[in-house]
C-alpha cells in the first residue's frame, strides 16, 4: 500500500482487493469479516511534520492507535487521530473463544523512509511514503504473531510492525 503525503487515501478491503485476504490466512481468516470496505481514510496531517498522517475511522469496527510508550487511543467511527513514523493501527475484534474479549487481529507500523528521517536535506522529499505491513492475527484474546506478511515499496514512508 503506497501512501502519498499529499493525498488522503481510503484503506479497506475494496480499495486493496485481495490485500487483507492475503494477510488474514489460517487462524486470522475469521476477521476478515471485520475489516470493512473502507475501514480507514489516511491523509496528510495538518502537523506533524514529514512522514505524519491523520487516519479517520470510518467503519463500526474499532481500531487503536499505538504511539511510542505503549499509549495507545480506540477510534471509534468518526474517531481521528494522528499518526507518526512507529506508531502502529491495531485492528481490534472479539475473541474467537465466545468471551466477547477484545483481541488485535492486524497491526499496521508507520515506517518512514522518507529523505528527511535518513539524514538527507527535506528538499529532496519523495512525493509518495511507502507502506510496509506486519500482521499479527491471533484467534486468542492476547495478541501474538499466527500468521505473518508483508507488502509495500521502497520510496517513502508507511506502515510495519
Amino acid at each position: 500500500i503506497a501512501l502519498r503525503p499529499d493525498t488522503p487515501m481510503t484503506v479497506g478491503r475494496l480499495h486493496q482487493p485481495g490485500f487483507f485476504e492475503g494477510l488474514l490466512e489460517g487462524p486470522g481468516q475469521r476477521y476478515l469479516c471485520c475489516v470493512s470496505r473502507g475501514h480507514l481514510e489516511v491523509g496528510p496531517a495538518r502537523r506533524g511534520g514529514p512522514g505524519c498522517f491523520e487516519v479517520t475511522n470510518q467503519s463500526a469496527n474499532p481500531v487503536s492507535l499505538a504511539g511510542a510508550g505503549g499509549v495507545s487511543r480506540k477510534l471509534g467511527k468518526g474517531d481521528v487521530g494522528a499518526l507518526m513514523p512507529g506508531d502502529c493501527v491495531e485492528f481490534i475484534g472479539n475473541a474467537a473463544d465466545g468471551s466477547g474479549a477484545p483481541v488485535m487481529y492486524l497491526r499496521l507500523e508507520l515506517v518512514c523512509d522518507m529523505p528527511e528521517h535518513r539524514g538527507y536535506p527535506s528538499t529532496s522529499a519523495p512525493t509518495k511514503a511507502v507502506v510496509d505491513v506486519h500482521v499479527s492475527a491471533s484467534s486468542s484474546s492476547s495478541p501474538g504473531p499466527a500468521g505473518g506478511g508483508r507488502g509495500g515499496g521502497g520510496g517513502g514512508g508507511g506502515f510495519g510492525g
